[in-house]
């Protein structure tokens, strides 16, 4: 980083700091239980890991159906899906989500900058439905694409 002295004082005095010692603008700070979402999975597990993740089919309907232990606080980290080679479209998560757990966050995880690279939702069976809907306060939604 050029100049960083200017921005981080303590590196005139030798001092180092790490990315995880950070706290960026889009990071929870709840403290509340980390779950996780990958569509490429064919059957959801109980969220609790990636190995563990849940699946697309659990990412679809309300918030609070994919584990009754999804409370205020909780952080829902989403992968992108995985692309073949010859895709021309992104691979989309569909689905009708209704977040209705109060101060959850949803957040995306890229895997890199191009289209595609970060997880897409896009309308599920219910196409009268909205991708998304909001019914609980202090909701975060980060880092996903709606392609719809």
């Amino acid at each position: 980083m050029p100049k960083a002295n200017l921005h981080y004082p303590g590196t005139n005095r030798g001092y180092r700091w790490y990315p995880e010692s950070l706290v960026l603008p889009n990071m929870p700070l709840e403290g509340g239980n980390v779950w996780y979402v990958d569509g490429d999975k064919t059957t959801g597990g109980a969220g609790g890991s990636w190995e563990d993740a849940f699946s697309e089919t659990n990412f679809d309907g309300n918030l609070s159906s994919m584990s009754s232990s999804i409370a205020a606080g909780d952080v829902i980290y989403v992968a992108n899906r995985t692309n073949a080679k010859t895709d021309t479209d992104p691979i989309s998560y569909t689905t009708n989500l209704t977040i209705d757990v109060p101060q959850v966050s949803i957040i995306g995880v890229a895997r890199s900058r191009t289209q595609g690279g970060l997880p897409q939702l896009k309308v599920g069976t219910t196409t009268t439905q909205a991708i998304i809907r909001v019914r609980a306060p202090g909701v975060t939604i980060d880092n996903l694409g709606i392609n719809g």
